[in-house]
C-alpha cells in the first residue's frame, strides 16, 4: 500500500486519469433509477485516492474547468439570448425567480446554521445540480484576502457540502417534478401533455403524440398517371395538393425521360411519376393517379439525410406548418434537437434559432432548405480551435478587472469570463455560421472531460480533509440540501399556476427542470407524462438557470461573512 501511494505522489497525472476512470465507470451504475452520476462519483473516488495526499497543480484545474464552463456557454448562447426577448420572456422570468429563491434559501440557511463561505457554495451547487458553481466559488475563494490554510478550508468545505446534497439533489428532485409537482399544480399530467400537444397539431388529432413516427416512416412508389384532368395534363403542384404536404413527386418518367420534377412540372396522361411521403399518404395517392407500377429505374434516386441548424431571423418564431409549406417540398423531418435535446415537433411548433432539424429527401431539396433556414451541419469531427482558445483567452482578459470593496474583490472573475465569451461566441456562431465550427461530438468531450476532470482534481485535493468535514456537517447538510432544493421548486410551481396562468401546466414543469439545470428530472416527467412536451419549457431556462447558478457561487462567497476554523 506504501509503494501505491508513493506511485500516486510522483505521479499525480496517474492519480487524476485513475480517478476519471474509476468514477466515470461507477457513476453509470443506477440502483432501479437512482445512481450518483458520474460526477457526484468522480468527486468521491477522487477524495478516497486523495488521502494518499496527491498533490496537483491550480493551473491544470483550471484549464480543465475553462473548457468545459466555454463549452456550455457555447452551447446554451443562442437560447439564452432568445430567452432575453420575444417569447421566452416568461419563462425566463420564471427561471430568474426560481434562481432568486434558490439563492435566498441557501443564504438564509447558511446564515441561520452558520454555515461558511465553502459549505454555503458547496450546497448551492450540490442541491441544485450545477457542477460548474464549484468552479466559480472556488475562484473566487482563491481570491480571498485570507491566509492560505482558510482558503484550503473553505474549498474542502465546498467539495463536502456538494457530495453530501448532490445525491437527492440529483434524484430527489427527479421524482418530485416528475410525481409531486402534478399534485401540487393539481393537474394530470398527461391530460395537460395531450392538450398542448393537440394545440401544437392545430387540432388534427393524427398529429398529436405520433407525429413525429409518422413523418419518419415514409416510402417510394412510382404510378402510371391515368384519367388526368384538364386534357390528361396537370403540374405537379396540383398532384401535390391532393396530398396536403404529406408526399412529393421527385421524378417524372415522360416516354423514356426521366426528369427531376418541380412544382411547374406537366405530368401528362401515361407518364409514370415517383411519390416519396408518409406511407398512408402515398398509398391513398393510388387513387387520383392511376395504378403502381414496378419502375426501378425511376425510384432509384439518392435520399440525403442532414442535420439543418435554424439561423435565418426570418424564420425564427416560424411554426413547423409554416416552414412545411413555404419551404418543406420534398422534405420530411425526422428529428428536432434543441441544446441537446430532441423535442416533440408538431405543426405548430415554433422554431427557436440554434435548433437543429434532422431531415431526409432528395439532395436538391435539402440543399435548398438549408439555405433558407440556415445551414447543414456537416457531419465532420473538425473543430475550429482558433475561436475556443481565443474566447477563452478573452473571457480570461475581461474577467481579470474587479472592484475592491472592504477587502473583498467583486467581479467577473475569470471563470465568469469565460462564461460570458461562451455565450456571446455561440450566439454569433447560430447567427453567422461561418467560424466557430464546434461539433457537438466535440463539444460534449469538452463538457464531459472538462468538468470531470476538474471536479476529480478538487476530490483529490480535498481528500484528507473530506471524512473530517462529512462527520461534523453531514446530517445537517444533508437536511439543508432538501429544503434548499424542494423550496425553490415548490414555489416556482405555486407562482406559476398563479401568475402565468397562459403556460400549460406540463411546459411549466419542464421550466422547473431547466431552471433547476435537471435533466434526469426531464427525462423523467417526460416518462410520466407519456410525452415529450415538457422539454418545451426546457431550453431556455436551462441555458439562463446555467449561468444564474454558475454566477451565485462567487455570490455567495461574497455575502457569507463566516469562514471555516482552522486550528493553529
Amino acid at each position: 500500500m506504501n509503494d501505491i501511494v508513493e506511485l500516486l505522489r510522483k505521479y499525480p497525472e496517474l492519480a487524476l486519469f485513475a480517478t476519471l476512470s474509476l468514477g466515470y465507470f461507477l457513476g453509470q451504475f443506477k440502483v432501479g433509477k437512482v445512481g450518483l452520476g458520474t460526477v457526484a462519483s468522480t468527486l468521491l473516488v477522487g477524495v478516497v485516492i486523495g488521502l494518499s495526499d496527491v498533490k496537483i497543480s491550480p493551473f491544470t484545474k483550471s484549464v480543465f474547468f475553462y473548457l468545459f464552463i466555454f463549452a456550455i456557454g457555447y452551447k446554451v448562447g443562442p437560447q439564452f439570448f432568445r430567452g432575453l426577448r420575444g417569447e421566452g420572456l416568461q419563462q425566463a422570468l420564471l427561471t430568474v425567480i426560481f434562481c432568486l429563491i434558490a439563492l435566498a434559501s441557501v443564504w438564509s440557511i447558511s446564515m441561520l446554521l452558520g454555515y461558511d463561505k465553502g459549505l454555503a457554495a458547496g450546497l448551492m451547487a450540490g442541491a441544485v445540480t450545477e457542477s460548474a458553481t464549484i468552479g466559480s466559488a472556488s475562484d473566487a475563494i482563491n481570491k480571498l484576502n485570507v491566509p492560505q490554510t482558510a482558503r484550503d478550508a473553505a474549498l474542502s468545505h465546498v467539495a463536502v457540502a456538494y457530495s453530501v446534497t448532490y445525491l437527492f439533489g440529483s434524484a430527489g428532485v427527479t421524482w418530485f417534478l416528475s410525481q409531486m409537482a402534478p399534485r401540487i399544480l393539481g393537474i394530470d399530467l398527461k391530460e395537460e401533455c395531450a392538450k398542448k400537444e393537440r394545440e401544437l397539431s392545430g387540432g388534427r388529432e393524427e398529429q398529436g403524440a405520433g407525429v413525429s413516427t409518422g413523418f419518419a416512416q415514409f416510402v417510394a412508389r412510382a404510378f402510371r398517371v391515368s384519367g388526368s384532368p384538364g386534357n390528361g395534363r396537370r403540374s405537379v403542384a396540383d398532384i401535390e395538393k391532393t396530398g396536403e404536404g404529406m408526399f412529393s413527386v421527385e421524378r417524372v418518367r415522360h416516354g423514356t425521360a426521366v426528369l427531376d420534377a418541380d412544382p411547374d412540372t406537366i405530368v401528362s396522361e401515361g407518364d409514370v411519376v415517383a411519390v416519396v411521403g408518409r406511407r398512408e399518404a402515398v398509398v391513398k395517392a393510388a387513387t387520383s393517379l392511376g395504378e403502381e407500377v414496378a419502375d426501378m429505374d425511376l425510384l432509384q434516386f439518392p435520399l440525403q439525410t442532414a442535420d439543418v441548424v435554424v439561423t435565418n431571423k426570418r424564420m425564427v418564431g416560424r411554426t413547423l406548418r409554416e416552414l412545411a409549406t413555404d419551404c418543406g417540398r420534398g422534405v420530411r423531418l425526422k428529428k428536432l434537437v434543441r441544446l441537446g435535446q430532441e423535442v416533440a415537433f408538431l405543426a405548430e411548433t415554433p422554431m427557436h434559432r440554434g435548433d437543429t432539424l434532422q431531415v431526409i429527401g432528395a439532395p436538391r431539396n435539402v440543399t435548398r432548405l438549408a439555405k433558407e433556414l440556415g445551414y447543414a451541419e456537416r457531419p465532420t469531427p473538425d473543430a475550429d480551435l482558433t475561436w475556443l482558445a481565443a474566447g477563452i483567452v478573452l473571457g480570461v482578459l475581461i474577467g481579470i478587472p474587479a472592484l475592491m470593496y472592504k477587502g473583498v474583490a467583486i467581479g467577473l472573475g475569470t471563470s465568469g469570463g469565460v462564461l460570458v465569451m461562451g455565450l456571446v461566441l455561440g450566439y454569433l456562431r447560430s447567427t453567422y455560421p461561418v467560424f466557430g465550427k464546434l461539433p457537438a461530438p466535440a463539444g460534449w468531450l469538452l463538457e464531459t472531460l472538462g468538468l470531470n476532470a476538474f471536479i476529480a482534481i478538487v476530490g483529490l485535493g480535498a481528500g484528507l480533509s473530506f471524512v473530517s468535514g462529512l462527520k461534523t456537517f453531514g446530517l445537517p447538510l444533508l437536511v439543508s440540501g432538501v429544503v434548499a432544493v424542494l423550496l425553490p421548486h415548490t414555489l416556482t410551481l405555486l407562482i406559476g399556476k398563479k401568475f402565468f396562468p397562459n403556460i400549460n401546466r406540463g411546459v411549466l414543469v419542464g421550466i422547473c427542470c431547466g431552471a433547476g439545470t435537471n435533466t434526469p428530472a426531464l427525462l423523467a416527467t417526460q416518462e410520466a407524462a407519456q410525452s415529450k412536451i415538457p422539454v418545451l419549457g426546457y431550453a431556455v431556462p436551462y441555458a439562463i438557470g446555467n449561468v444564474l447558478i454558475i454566477a451565485w457561487g462567487p455570490v455567495l462567497v461574497n455575502l457569507i461573512p463566516k469562514l471555516p476554523a482552522v486550528s493553529p
